[in-house]
C-alpha cells in the first residue's frame, strides 16, 4: 500500500518523493515485473516496465472492507499468470475489490461472481 512504498523509498531509497517516481524507482531497483500499490479508497496504481495503470472501481454502498485486499490480490495474481494486460489486471481486480465491499463478509454467499471473474480472466 502506499504507506508501504514510503516506508520502503526511506529504507531502499534517497526518500520518498511522490507515489509515481517512488514507485517506479522501487520497481526498478529490484527489477520487478509488476508492482502494485493499492491506495485504498482511491484506488490502486499498478505498473511494469512500460506502463503505469490507475484504476478506482467505484461502489455505490460499503459494507464491509474485509477480505477487498484479499480480492485484489487474488485477481491481480490471476490476471499476471493469465498473461493480461496491467490495465485490464487492475480494472479487475479493483472491481472484485469492491464488489467484496459491497457484501457483509469476506466470502459471497454464492459462486455466481466467480464465475463471471473467471470468464473475465480468460478473455
Amino acid at each position: 500500500n502506499e504507506h508501504e512504498l514510503k516506508i520502503l523509498s526511506e529504507l531502499f531509497l534517497s526518500g520518498y518523493s511522490d507515489l509515481h517516481s517512488s514507485a517506479r524507482a522501487i520497481h526498478e531497483r529490484f527489477e520487478l515485473e509488476i508492482l502494485s500499490v493499492t491506495l485504498g479508497e482511491r484506488g490502486s496504481l499498478l505498473l511494469d516496465k512500460f506502463n503505469f495503470n490507475e484504476n478506482k472501481y467505484s461502489t455505490s454502498s460499503i459494507a464491509d472492507t474485509v477480505g477487498a485486499g484479499d480480492a485484489y490480490s487474488a485477481i491481480l495474481c490471476a490476471g499476471y499468470l493469465n498473461k493480461l494486460p496491467i490495465e485490464k489486471i487492475n480494472f479487475l481486480a479493483n472491481k472484485f475489490a469492491a464488489f467484496i465491499c459491497d457484501i457483509k463478509g469476506a466470502i459471497p454467499l454464492n459462486d455466481e461472481i466467480y464465475k463471471e471473474f473467471k470468464e473475465e480472466l480468460r478473455n
